[in-house]
């Protein structure tokens, strides 16, 4: 043999050897995220907290947007030096959609201390933080009905442990709440990356995976949940993960994955009452079951009885403490003072293009006017019930880019039609129309702007992006090669506007670092 042959041979199985290093190192990455996602997550937001939280009064809306660049680049350098050695695959790709979501959630919550962009927070004779105070403080439960303090209590008991700790560590007041802000984007995340754990169990295709991860990932009100100190967020991954363990259970009744589906549809429900239509959804997955697999009625209805026994005590203790203390019924609220609407079909249907342009925010809830259910709740799940002075053009192709996707999911939903109920459709289905159809039940019964804000229903993203990534792979599938690309067009610069409008936002103004309590604890 030649030393010109023998040189040859020796590059190739050099290349081979570089190429299957690469593949291991990509394969590595992805199964350490895999294996380690809840350590490194909490190690990274340890990390920020004390670096950035701890010192957010002196840091500025450019030191802030460079952190995140110097975050995001690094993952889109790895992301073009692995497609230039053909080794970019799917793990890695939702990996870095992953990282790329996660970092905005930083960002946004830096830029959204407590007493800002919140919901019944602060302000009230018992807010959501008073709640937690009082569990931290007084290591029971409030012994009041009123205000906010009717919630059940599984978020303000894991809140006060946060806040309890901070307090331990000698944290001022402001910032133990800021710590519990911390574990907020925790659990948003930790809800981002069940919404992968769940498209994973369909083993989809690469399309379906990467465009309905991307749009769960970079939506604006999932970016805001992250931040809230109120009970949404806590709801939303108790939901989550209640909607997992459903799929599991549906490929594999073991009693593993009932006792588990039991117990976190019991802590939604002990977050926030609207956990409740998740048990219209369970019956149907029960129901469906048993259709399937008639041999097997007899284990379905012994685990049925198990899911019965675990959820139906932790569902019902709270409510009947409050009953028989306040007489509160199931689905109590307390009244609310802003103007009744009328539900006239132009109020609950009509969508004002013009009005994406010339007023793309939601109006101020004390002395504007937002009658219009459909485009109030448009509006409210990319800018929830604030204005941002200075980006009403970017909000307006933000609008425009979302009216896109709701189109898709649309015209998707229409052509499966009873397609939908195959399989696992109809639990996607029912999650999608359950939670808005409660909040269009909401605006019915209690017409008034606070009762058409589209985080009641914010749950029903998982299966709108669940959706968005099958119509996606399905039209790009068609005849019309092009299509491919124009789907990718859109779901890259909905996710480019939305990114950029979060970085855009910037820090609060000094005075909202400057809270002291106002309710005395009894």
């Amino acid at each position: 043999m030649s030393n010109v042959t023998k040189a040859n041979n020796k590059g190739r199985v050099t290349k081979n050897i570089d190429k299957k290093t690469e593949k291991m190192t990509n394969g590595l990455i992805h199964r350490m995220f895999r294996d380690f996602y809840v350590p490194i997550l909490a190690i990274f937001l340890l990390l920020v907290f004390a670096i950035f939280f701890l010192n957010d009064k002196s840091i500025g809306t450019t030191n802030i947007q460079i952190s995140f660049l110097i975050g995001i680049i690094p993952v889109i350098g790895y992301a073009v030096y692995l497609k230039l050695n053909r080794n970019l695959n799917i793990g890695s790709l939702a990996v870095m959609i992953i990282i790329a979501g996660i970092l905005l959630r930083v960002v946004y919550t830096l830029y959204t201390p407590f007493t800002i962009r919140q919901h019944d927070v602060i302000g009230s004779s018992f807010s959501h933080l008073d709640y937690i105070r009082y569990v931290a403080e007084k290591l029971s439960l409030p012994d009041v009905g009123y205000c906010q303090a009717y919630h059940p209590p599984l978020h303000y008991v894991i809140s006060a442990v946060f806040y309890k700790l901070g307090k331990i560590i000698g944290l001022s007041n402001f910032y133990s709440f800021r710590l519990v802000q911390v574990e907020m984007v925790f659990l948003n995340s930790m809800t981002l990356i069940y919404f992968y754990k769940i498209l994973m169990e369909f083993k989809p295709k690469k399309l379906v995976t990467l465009s309905a991860l991307a749009i769960f990932a970079f939506f604006p009100y999932n970016i805001y949940f992250s931040s809230f100190l109120n009970n949404d967020n806590t709801m939303y991954f108790f939901y989550i993960l209640t909607v997992y363990y459903m799929i599991r259970w549906m490929k594999v009744k073991s009693k593993k994955n009932v006792v588990l589906m039991a117990l976190f549809m019991s802590l939604t429900m002990l977050a926030k009452k609207n956990g409740i239509i998740l048990i219209p959804t369970i019956l149907a997955v029960f129901a469906a079951a048993l259709v399937r697999d008639k041999a097997n009625a007899k284990n379905i209805f012994k685990q049925a009885g198990v899911f019965i026994l675990i959820s139906v005590p932790l569902c019902i203790a709270y409510p009947i403490r409050n009953f028989v203390l306040f007489k509160q019924g199931l689905m109590y609220a307390p009244g609310v003072d802003f103007e009744k609407y009328a539900n006239t079909i132009k109020n609950l249907f009509y969508i004002p293009i013009k009005g994406f342009i010339d007023q793309p925010f939601t109006q101020d809830p004390f002395t504007g006017r937002s009658e219009l259910f459909a485009d109030y709740v448009i509006k409210s799940s990319l800018f929830g019930e604030w204005r941002f002075d200075g980006l009403e053009k970017i909000a307006t192709l933000l609008l425009f880019a979302t009216a896109a996707l709701i189109i898709i999911v649309v015209i998707y939903l229409l052509i499966q039609n009873i397609k939908l109920l195959k399989g696992y459709g109809f639990i996607f289905l029912l999650c999608l129309l359950l939670p808005f159809g409660l909040l269009f039940q909401s605006r019915l019964s209690i017409p008034v702007v606070c009762a058409q804000n589209f985080r009641y229903a914010g749950v029903g993203l998982i299966s709108a992006a669940f959706f968005y990534g099958h119509a996606v792979n399905k039209f790009s599938n068609s005849r019309l090669k092009f299509m491919k690309y124009v789907f990718t067009f859109i779901t890259v610069t909905f996710c480019i506007i939305s990114a950029v409008f979060i970085l855009k936002i910037g820090v609060a103004p000094q005075s909202v670092y400057d809270y002291s309590f106002t309710v005395e604890l009894k």
